[in-house]
């Protein structure tokens, strides 16, 4: 054994780093935090510049806790788009799994010298990294191709015949892509949402079978009567501009309108509210397209100022529309904290409000044209329905708070860190669509002052563009007609997967959001007279967007504080770790300055330099080793 003799100057260089120690291994139990890494690798499927398809060897891993940082190494490289995509994945994998994004570092390596591009991995980040987080098995022989579109639903990409033939020759057993792209393959696995394809990616099965139909009553007296003013309006409407036809008269509009008028009252009959409305509104936009058509025929001089009429009154609606929403909001502003109902209510608002928006836009665009195409008709008649029911359903939520949740779901004082992460959100969205439809669509962000309209307003922003997703990729045309019972019923676990999710988190309890009382109805009351077909299927991939939306909602406000925490406990190590760096340097220069000149006593100056170099890296960098969650 060797022994040592320290100065004092030694023996106080000494003391400092050993009071530096214990303080890490007494504060790090105190404050809690965990720290890991996980790694998986897989085999991403891609296209060459031939046509031909190829496998590319990657590996993932997130290591926490972390800053959010996002790293690319090895041979490869990623492109913009991908890198896009990575983090769309990022978003959902977040979701599903629970885990803030925020504080997780992500590393992909590209094992081979290839520029890898687009966004057709989407859905195999998004279920490697829901793996990595949720700490569940990856098989190296599956692998995925698609993107991933708001609300979880799986969509087309190019290339998937050359992309599952390389497959093959690569040896791999499963490859999940959409349903709504058929492959002749032994290899293809279909999947219609994120979940049912997580399933199918790691034999884990997260749905937990909620009942759609809460135990308590899920709307009272109030909801009810707005469904019935809702209804009578557009009843009214319609019987106003259809008396205003001759008797005769007959298109296709007309025809579609009394189909829809005669669905209106059966479904009232039958009390089914909001579908009788929601009935009662197809039927009288229909209708005002049918008297503009018989116009346009019959009058055509007076064709051009009936559309600027229709179109002036929808502006002037939505101005009505955003000053009741601004009232509205200042007021619940006040409140200790907000609801999810509520929220919801004035989302679905203000997503019709964009939605206007978005097609005046569209059909200023082409007034100047001569002649009018024939879809103007149609458009103006819609958009001008679609502004009425948005004022309609704004009046009905300033005169009621439609509350569901026993616990709040905001605090009005700590709207700020929501805000930024979903406007990060919509961007990375909105980048996405741009590069899928090679366009380039800017996202105007709303300057308003006023912090919970601001909220309202990126929330319809995030379901509208699901709708322009969901117009992409065809998603009612390219479905089949008839949705079979297996379909249906997959969409339907997931929307309880969902439900589930929510109320995991304390967000929903003994009532459901608006939204989802009306698609209740709809599922439950009408399933069979919809006959399970696309209209109805749809709707239910459409709720799920609206969904996530606020599951991610309810996870960013179980994060911020976890994320403070975390990072508070990072910056406490970080200024541990540079100040034992600097004073095991003091202390080295303290023993060789003042230290006998033997070398026996120049030892321990050096051993503590190098026990202080690996206390550091463990303490800067934890995650000393990756472990393989793949079994490769």
């Amino acid at each position: 054994m060797i022994s040592v003799t320290l100065s004092h100057g030694n023996r106080v260089a000494a003391g400092v780093l050993a009071t530096l120690i214990m303080v890490y291994i007494i504060v790090q139990p105190v404050i809690g935090v965990e720290y890991w890494s996980k790694a998986s690798a897989f085999k991403l499927l891609a296209v060459d510049e031939n046509g031909k398809g190829v496998t590319i060897s990657v590996e993932l891993g997130i290591v926490y806790p972390g800053t959010g940082s996002l790293k690319v190494l090895g041979e490869g490289s990623l492109a913009s788009d991908t890198l896009d995509s990575i983090k769309l994945a990022l978003w959902y994998a977040s979701i599903i799994a629970g885990l803030d994004p925020s504080v997780i570092d992500t590393y992909i390596t590209v094992k081979e010298p290839v520029k890898i591009e687009g966004p057709s991995a989407t859905v195999l980040f998004t279920l490697v990294l829901t793996a990595l987080m949720r700490g569940d098995p990856v098989n190296p022989s599956y692998s995925a191709t698609g993107i991933v579109t708001p609300g979880g639903v799986i969509g087309g990409v190019g290339g998937v015949k050359a992309k599952f033939e390389a497959a093959s020759e690569a040896g791999l057993k499963r490859v999940l892509a959409s349903i709504m792209e058929p492959v002749d393959s032994p290899l293809y696995y279909p999947s219609i949402t994120l979940l049912d394809a997580y399933y199918g990616f790691t034999g884990v099965n997260i749905t937990s079978g909620v009942e759609l139909i809460p135990r308590q009553p899920v709307a009272g007296d109030t909801i009810l009567s707005g469904f019935n003013e809702s209804y009578t309006y557009f009843i009214n409407q319609y019987s106003v501009f259809d008396s205003s036809l001759p008797g005769a008269w007959s298109d296709q509009y007309r025809e579609t309108a009394v189909y829809y008028y005669e669905r209106a009252l059966k479904a009232y009959e039958a009390g089914s509210h909001y579908l009788a409305a929601s009935y009662a509104f197809t039927s009288f936009y229909n209708i005002l397209a049918s008297y503009l058509n018989y116009t346009n025929i019959n009058n055509p001089a007076e064709f051009p100022e009936k559309i600027s009429y229709f179109m002036a009154e929808a502006n002037s609606t939505l101005v009505n529309v955003e000053n009741l929403l601004h009232n509205v909001t200042s007021r619940l502003l006040n409140k200790g904290a907000i609801d999810i109902c509520t929220i919801d209510s004035l989302t679905s608002v203000y997503d019709r409000v964009l939605e206007v928006k978005r097609g005046v836009m569209l059909i200023n665009n082409v007034l100047n044209k001569t002649p009018h195409p024939l879809s103007i008709i149609y458009d103006v008649s819609y958009l001008y329905a679609r502004s009425l029911t948005a004022l309609k359903w704004l009046e009905l939520a300033s005169g009621i708070i439609y509350e569901c949740s026993g616990s709040r779901l905001i605090d009005p004082g700590n709207i700020d860190p929501i805000l930024g992460r979903l406007e990060e959100a919509l961007r990375i969205h909105y980048a996405y669509l741009n590069d899928l439809t090679n366009s380039s669509m800017v996202l105007v962000m709303d300057d308003s002052t006023n912090k919970l309209e601001r909220l309202i307003y990126l929330l319809s922003a995030l379901e509208d563009l699901a709708s322009q997703f969901y117009s992409l990729i065809g998603l009612e045309n390219t479905l089949p007609i008839y949705v079979n019972s297996t379909i249906y019923n997959i969409l339907l676990d997931e929307y309880r997967e969902l439900l589930s999710l929510l109320r995991e988190g304390s967000v929903v309890t003994n009532k459901l959001p608006l939204s989802t009382l009306t698609l209740i109805e709809l599922i439950n009351g009408n399933a069979t007279v919809l006959g399970g077909n696309t209209y109805s299927a749809t709707l239910v991939l459409k709720e799920l967007s609206r969904l996530y939306t606020y599951l991610y909602l309810a996870r960013i406000q179980e994060w911020n504080e976890t994320s403070s925490r975390i990072h508070a406990w990072l910056n406490i190590r970080m200024y541990i770790a540079y100040t034992s760096a600097l004073l095991a340097v003091v202390g080295v220069l303290v023993m060789l300055a003042t230290g006998k000149t033997r070398s026996r006593t120049a030892l321990p100056g050096i051993t503590a330099s190098i026990m202080m170099h690996h206390l550091i890296r463990k303490i800067l960098n934890p995650a000393i080793s990756i472990q393989y969650t793949s079994g490769d």
